[in-house]
């Protein structure tokens, strides 16, 4: 039913009551005026039209009842003021009941729009935290995929791949370079993102103002939002925007760093500072871890008193290298050195002075060789050279300058003492022999005959000296070991 319809019925209950009230009176007009007023405010919502529909009908009901009665007695006078008056009184207490019940439902309807609004505030709220959430637990086992994989290497070569693999995959940046403080110098151990051939076994001194140093000095993590207006890198020629720098350090000394960049500015945040926190502290502990594994190392493959590697270890690199030299048919020599007079020595000077004379003969042979020769005590007194890609003619040259530089450098002791010499034997790979085993035997024959013909002196292998007698060395080879 339109509104229309609905006051159309209204005024035609009020023109009824008004037409039959010379029958009953007044009363009529209250039973019909009641009955149309509840019908309208049943169908109706429109307080306000309600009203004037009703104003309207009650105003033509008394100018018509006016025309029709003419006169009218005091009596019916009072009467019909009453009625109407009450009908009007009626008609405030309803229209005063359906307008408190009409507010009362536009206040459940907002407080049920603003329920729905803050639910929805709620929801969305929800939303972000469960995408935090899920953001975090990512970040949280990619963390934890970093820590376990820190935790189980113990190699040097296995600690750069996992700082490798955190570049790329945890902090998703294009390039970066890894510092690693070694051997009194900062050098660059992995790189991408640059010229390899600019920074291809690059280092760099630890002090000074080369920015390798500047990066290796910081104990925090360095977040740059945009390089350009950094004063710190005004003069560095990166080809990118931002930088993220993670330091490394064992027992609160400087060890490395993880300088991350991308080509583009970032915004970094609180949270993505104490995110690099976490990071640099779990790969320090695997630096750290790496370190201690590698001196443990050292000091099982390393003699104690000179440094130098220890017999068994040489052996398992020599075996290593003629592998290599025999694959690529690349050159090896090998020389074997006795002291001479050595036990003399210790029993008119002492021990302890002997000692001192095996550190000095480690010394000078660090000085006259160098990477990647492989130097070893041998036995007792004795040392061996493992001189990869070295052809037997500079094998030489180095021997006879090692051997030189021995007896021309006088020992650290305030006390004068003898010169220290040096017997040395040359056999090389693949001129004289074929196997580790035959290497050594043919150059402690040619150390045999340095010892045979007045020591102090370097003797080259020759086929010659196959199947002479010489005294039985730890090796079982044929050679000098036990002669001083």
């Amino acid at each position: 039913m339109s509104e229309t319809e609905k006051d159309g019925l209204l005024v035609s209950f009020l023109m009824l009551g008004a037409s039959l009230q010379s029958l009953m009176g007044g009363a009529w007009l209250l039973i019909i005026g009641s009955l149309a007023m509840g019908l309208r405010v049943t169908f109706a919502r429109d307080d306000r039209r309600a009203v004037a529909a009703t104003a309207v009908a009650c105003v033509l009901w008394f100018l018509l009842h006016l025309a029709v009665t003419r006169a009218l007695t005091r009596f019916q006078v009072t009467v019909e003021v009453g009625t109407f008056s009450a009908f009007v009184m009626f008609f405030w207490v309803v229209r005063q009941i359906n307008r408190e019940r009409l507010l009362a439902e536009q206040r459940r309807m907002e407080e049920t729009r603003q329920g729905g609004a803050d639910l929805e505030v709620k929801l969305r709220q929800l939303r972000r935290d469960s995408d935090t959430m899920a953001w975090e637990s990512e970040e949280l086992t990619r963390l934890f995929g970093v820590t376990k994989s820190v935790g189980e290497v113990i190699r040097e070569e296995e600690i750069v791949d996992v700082i490798r693999e955190t570049a790329q995959t945890y902090l998703k940046l294009p390039a970066y370079v890894l510092l690693l403080a070694r051997d009194g110098a900062i050098r660059i151990r992995a790189q991408m993102g640059f010229d390899e051939a600019v920074l291809a076994d690059a280092a760099f001194p630890p002090a000074g103002g080369n920015l390798a140093a500047w990066f290796l000095l910081q104990r925090e993590p360095v977040l740059v939002d945009d390089l350009s207006g950094d004063p710190r890198f005004a003069d560095a020629m990166f080809p990118y925007r931002s930088l993220v720098m993670l330091p490394m350090l064992v027992q609160d000394e400087p060890a490395g760093a993880l300088v991350a960049f991308d080509a583009r500015p970032r915004s970094f945040t609180r949270q993505d500072y104490t995110r690099a926190g976490i990071l640099a502290k779990q790969l320090s502990l695997g630096i750290g871890k790496t370190l201690l594994y590698g001196k443990i190392e050292e000091l099982s493959i390393t003699d104690g008193l000179t440094k130098l590697y220890r017999h068994r270890h040489f052996q398992e690199r020599f075996e290593i290298e003629l592998e290599r030299a025999r694959r690529y048919g690349r050159p090896l020599s090998l020389l074997m050195s006795d002291l001479d007079h050595f036990k003399r020595f210790n029993d008119h000077f002492g021990h302890l002075e002997g000692d001192a004379v095996l550190k000095h003969v480690s010394r000078v042979m660090e000085a006259n060789f160098q990477r990647p020769t492989i130097l070893a005590r041998y036995g007792g007194e004795e040392f061996a050279v493992l001189l990869p890609d070295t052809g037997k003619e500079r094998a030489v040259e180095l021997a006879e300058r090692f051997r030189s530089d021995l007896e021309a450098t006088p020992l650290a002791s305030g006390e004068t003492r003898p010169p220290v010499t040096i017997s040395v034997g040359v056999a090389a790979f693949p001129a004289d022999a074929q196997t580790r085993r035959d290497l050594i035997a043919r150059a402690d024959l040619a150390l045999y005959r340095s010892k045979h013909d007045g020591r102090n002196r370097v003797t080259v292998f020759d086929a010659s000296m196959e199947g002479k007698p010489g005294p039985t060395g730890p090796s079982g080879t044929t050679g000098p070991s036990g002669t001083t």
